[in-house]
């Protein structure tokens, strides 16, 4: 039971890594379209610092 609960966290984890490439690919798109947005773009980069973990 504790191994399967291991293997949750794993799979959480693994997920939330391919949807934060899968954001980051995206971002990247939006952020040659729109170089103006600076301050966004500090923000994102906090985001990422935290959710990073």
């Amino acid at each position: 039971q504790f191994i399967f609960f291991i293997i949750i966290i794993f799979i959480c984890v693994y997920w939330h890594n391919i949807l934060h490439i899968i954001y980051n690919i995206c971002y990247i798109r939006i952020l040659i379209r729109n170089k103006k947005n600076k301050i966004y773009f500090k923000f994102t980069q906090l985001y990422n610092f935290f959710w990073g973990f």
